[in-house]
């Protein structure tokens, strides 16, 4: 016990109190007085761990929001590739498409000048 809790037993076997009285009436009360300091205590260390707790969440969404960004950022410049890409290929199957009727004209040009050489060598026999 504390001189503290001497002086107030003291206080009160002075006012009257019997001295076994006085005891228990200082132990009930530093006992409450303990219990609150510790809730107090422990409600503190609550509010710090929620407090550090709600400060980890913001740092973590601000960098998920940072990643999110950056992958925006990709998936355009990738989207923007792939546009470059569709352009050329439809350029390409131009091209293709240009070759395949300019094969077909020449082949049923070749074809028809053939049969006209085979009439002719037919026609002077």
């Amino acid at each position: 016990m504390t001189s503290v809790t001497f002086d107030y037993i003291k206080k009160l076997e002075q006012a009257g109190i019997p001295p076994e009285q006085a005891r228990a009436q200082v132990e009930v009360f530093t006992a409450i007085t303990e219990a609150t300091s510790k809730e107090a205590v422990a409600k503190q260390e609550f509010e710090r761990l929620e407090k550090d707790i709600r400060n980890d969440i913001e740092r973590s969404e601000s960098r998920l929001e940072l990643k999110i960004d950056k992958l925006d950022f990709k998936v355009s410049g990738l989207e923007k590739k792939m546009d470059g890409f569709d352009k050329r290929m439809d350029n390409f199957e131009g091209r293709i498409n240009t070759l395949g009727i300019t094969f077909k004209w020449g082949l049923g040009t070749g074809l028809t000048y053939l049969t006209l050489l085979m009439a002719l060598f037919q026609f002077l026999k």
